[in-house]
Formats: structure tokens, C-alpha cells, sequence
């Protein structure tokens, strides 16, 4: 696939949505609720425990997905951005300097989260 500035912003875009509707679906559905149990059928609270824990488990999961998702966008469009500046031969120097240091701080703001200091 050929270098292309729209592409790759459209690539990056397009991966940022995908990790919003992910994160959403979990919500959309929402933990289990006591009122959708029989309570008077023995052995209940085993059973809400463990598809309270698979939830949590399944929030976890599709979390760690959309962070992926988001990091990888992010990293499309820092890419375009810093690329595109050095490439880019028509637009002024100031719009140039502008895209490497947004680029700069989105690449950055990817590595931050994975930083920590104490």
C-alpha cells in the first residue's frame, strides 16, 4: 500500500471509532442485575458471582482491545503528521512545523501512557 496523507489519517481515524464502539458495547450492556435471577432457586449467588466475574473478565478483555486500537490510530495519524510535514513541499513552514509538533505530541502521548514513574 502506497504512502497516502489522507490514508493513513482516514486508517487512523477509522481505528479510533472502531475502539469507541467497542468500549461501548460493554456498556450498552451492563453488569448482571439481581432482578434478572429467580432468587428463590438454590444456589443463586454461585451463579451471579460467576457471570459477575465473566463480565468483569470480558470488560477487562475488550478494554485492553480498544487501547490497542486506540494506540495504533494515534500512531497512524502521528505518523501521517510528522511524514507529511517533512514531505510536504507546497504548504508553509509554519503549517509544517505545526504538523511535526502535533505529531511529536501524539506520538508521545501513546508512550506516556505506558510510563510510569513511581
Amino acid at each position: 500500500m502506497s504512502y497516502s496523507f489522507h490514508r493513513w489519517i482516514m486508517l487512523g481515524v477509522i481505528l479510533l471509532l472502531a475502539s469507541v464502539v467497542f468500549i461501548e458495547v460493554i456498556g450498552m450492556f451492563g453488569p448482571p442485575s439481581i432482578v434478572d435471577y429467580n432468587m428463590e432457586q438454590e444456589g443463586i449467588a454461585e451463579v451471579i458471582a460467576n457471570d459477575t466475574e465473566a463480565h468483569t473478565d470480558l470488560t477487562r478483555v475488550i478494554s485492553s482491545v480498544g487501547s490497542i486500537l486506540q494506540a495504533f490510530g494515534l500512531g497512524l495519524i502521528g505518523y501521517a503528521l510528522l511524514r507529511e510535514s517533512h514531505d510536504g513541499k507546497n504548504e508553509h513552514t509554519a503549517l509544517r512545523v505545526t504538523a511535526v509538533i502535533v505529531g511529536i505530541l501524539v506520538l508521545t502521548s501513546i508512550v506516556s501512557q505506558q510510563i510510569s514513574l513511581f
